[in-house]
């Protein structure tokens, strides 16, 4: 397993990436005379802005990036770094193509959009009424839709509410509890829910609505009026000379991924110089009619939960810390209030890419590639240092600097040898007391899920659990190599093989397990714990 302060797995391996680190260097593209202004106006050389991007880059373990800065709606520096091979010997450059991850999400609005000003395509028409046959019989390349057949809010649901996130649907229906079942959580139109599983489900609409795939739709009114040369919803083989693979938190490349199936929610691959075309004529409104790409990137619903992802996604805040900035969905984008007018925002995340963008009202604005799943820690610090944003809702986004995920995966790591220390020696009540959080959740390999909801509950299950333990000659536990992953500033998991020992060391069990740990009045508790299936990988990959 690899050092987590380091990426390295051997002294000539440390010795090696730090040469490699060290190489980092920006592709020159541009003439580095120039300078960027940031939102207050004040400036940054190019220089200044290669050695911020290379100095963040090389502390968070980040293999390649693009980056592009915008000013006065256009961009005024685009600049590439580091290495798109598996071996780390060929730079990234402006033409590099990445997978776009969610950026595909953001483009689709944009062409829905586009849709709408030609007459094509109706936001606010129920979208069951496109279909000549009711909406739950309805079936695409990713999924059926026959849970909705019972629950007659589905014909409620419209376009605006899709793009908007609006609809009720989780990002995705197997994630969660909902039992791999499509599931309408709240009335449409009512709540804001992030869901990926909404955008296909819209493609697919538009798709039957005027007849066309969405690979051709894009190319009539995104691709080729905008010049996105090496961009697409699918693989085109013009793009392997120059393209980059993914890489994990240790820097190991991720195999090329190629797709011949599009989807509106993660197929597209695109580069940092194609989206920035994109977004320049998003705001200089030779793409839209005024009125249209207002709608786009002005707040369409006020978002107050608590986080973006995760349980607490469903959570609405009472007295929402978000109300300065006014944080909202718009369609397709979301939409943040700042001294400098409001702004508009994107990210995309999958194996081994992590990207953000965000523009604002004044004009000024910028777009962070990246091939790692490292990259989003570089986020905070390159949005405040080359642009000066601090409006953007970091904890809403559940995103950390590289070094304070370090700092609680630390954390995570010493709630975890608590946790084996107490669950070895304490009483099933001080267990309850000291380890885990209520309630508390278990899930089998199968996907078998279990609550206990009360701690007199927790003491139970504990009591019966130690009660089995001792009778094999139990005596303690441990998770000799866990890989800590961090999602939160006050959530983690800890992943590896969790051993069971008798007194004289043999080992009773092994088996592969993850433990979620959350801050609760600022003591870390175990609030589920979750068998995995034999060959299963790791979440933090």
């Amino acid at each position: 397993m690899a050092n987590p302060s380091t990426g390295c797995r051997s002294l000539l391996g440390c010795l090696v990436f730090g040469l490699m680190a060290l190489a980092i260097a920006p592709c020159p593209v541009l003439s580095q005379s120039g300078f960027i202004e940031r939102l207050d106006g004040s400036r940054l050389s190019f220089a200044e802005v290669d050695e911020l991007v290379s100095d963040v880059m090389r502390e968070a373990h980040v293999t390649g990036m693009q980056i592009a800065v915008l000013n006065d709606s256009r961009p005024k520096y685009v600049q590439s770094y580091g290495f798109r091979d598996p071996a780390k010997t060929v730079s990234v450059n402006n033409d590099t193509v990445f997978q776009a991850a969610s950026f595909s999400k953001s483009m689709f609005a944009t062409l829905v959009m586009k849709l709408v000003e030609e007459g094509r395509f109706d936001l606010d028409k129920p979208v069951h009424e496109y279909l000549e046959f009711p909406l739950y019989e309805l079936e695409n390349f990713r999924f059926d839709y026959l849970d909705l057949k019972d629950d007659e809010r589905h014909k409620k649901i419209t376009g605006r509410m899709l793009l908007a996130h609006t609809a009720g649907f989780r990002n995705y229906r197997f994630m969660g509890d909902d039992n791999n079942r499509l599931l309408i959580h709240f009335e449409p139109g009512t709540q804001f829910h992030y869901s990926g599983e909404g955008i296909i489900l819209l493609q697919s609409i538009v798709e039957i609505a005027t007849g066309e795939s969405l690979v051709a739709l894009s190319e009539q009114y995104l691709f080729e009026p905008l010049d996105m040369r090496r961009t697409g919803y699918v693989w085109d083989d013009a793009f392997a000379d120059n393209v980059t693979v993914g890489f994990n938190r240790a820097e190991e490349a991720y195999e090329l991924r190629t797709t011949t199936t599009a989807s509106a929610a993660y197929s597209a691959v695109t580069t940092v110089t194609d989206f920035a075309k994109l977004l320049t004529a998003i705001l200089g409104s030779t793409l839209l009619r005024d009125d249209l790409k207002a709608a786009m990137i002005a707040p369409q619903h006020r978002i107050l939960t608590k986080t973006q992802f995760g349980p607490a996604a469903f959570v609405i805040e009472d007295g929402n810390t978000h109300d300065d900035i006014e944080l909202a969905y718009g369609l397709g984008w979301g939409v943040l209030k700042s001294p400098y007018g409001y702004a508009f925002i994107k990210e995309g995340n999958d194996d081994g890419f992590q990207h953000y963008s965000i523009v604002f009202e004044n004009g000024t604005g910028l777009v962070i590639m990246t091939n790692s799943d490292n990259g989003d820690s570089t986020f905070q610090y390159l949005n405040e240092r080359v642009i000066g944003n601090s409006f953007t809702p970091w904890d809403w986004e559940m995103i950390l600097p590289y070094d304070e995920k370090q700092s609680i995966a630390d954390e995570v790591a010493l709630a975890l040898r608590n946790y084996h220390n107490v669950f070895s020696n304490a009483s099933p009540s001080t267990m309850a007391d000291q380890i885990y959080g209520v309630p508390l959740v278990s899930v089998s390999a199968t996907g078998e899920t279990t609550t206990w909801r009360t701690r007199a509950e927790v003491i139970a299950m504990l009591s019966s659990l130690t009660t089995n333990l001792r009778e094999q000659g139990w005596v303690r536990s441990a998770m000799p190599n866990p890989q800590i992953c961090v999602f939160g500033r006050d959530a983690g998991i800890a992943v590896g093989e969790f051993v069971r020992y008798r007194e004289d060391g043999s080992e009773i069990s092994r088996i592969g397990m993850s433990y979620v740990f959350e801050k609760r009045d600022g003591e870390w508790k175990m609030t589920a714990f979750v068998a995995q299936a034999e060959g299963q990988s790791s979440p933090c990959a």
